[in-house]
């Protein structure tokens, strides 16, 4: 059943994700934003091993869905941040203060047992429109 007032969204330019999940939906002036994953845009290839590096990649993937959807970092209200291992926290926390130096998000930062394609980290957001 589709709902008028709530909006999905696949970016262009990114991976695209499996059949039956988005990048986004967007209900109320909010952004919901799934776990996003550090690819290099188009394939399902990370940066490199550096669990910083495929931080950075995803945060510059999350820039190009807020982007799209309306949004900007600035605007993050919240983010969930997901790791297969806390030892990367130093690394991915770096990466995470660069993209938001000045009044940051909320933020939970989560250890998981695994993530698809062995990713090291990904990142679920949570983001007002701008207006």
């Amino acid at each position: 059943m589709t709902t008028p007032d709530i909006g999905h969204m696949v970016a262009d330019g990114l991976t695209k994700p499996l059949p039956l999940y988005n990048h986004a939906t967007i209900h109320n002036g909010i952004v919901y934003i799934s776990a996003i994953q550090g690819f290099v845009p188009g394939t399902v290839e990370f940066p490199s091993t550096d669990p910083g590096d495929e931080a950075r990649q995803v945060l510059a993937n999350l820039k190009v869905v807020l982007d799209q959807a309306g949004s900007s970092l600035a605007h993050v209200l919240k983010i969930t941040v997901l790791m297969t291992d806390m030892t990367y926290f130093s690394k991915i926390n770096d990466a995470i203060n660069e993209a938001f130096p000045v009044d940051p998000p909320a933020r939970s930062s989560i250890s998981v047992n695994e993530l698809p394609k062995q990713a090291k980290v990904a990142i679920e957001a949570i983001a007002a429109v701008c207006t």
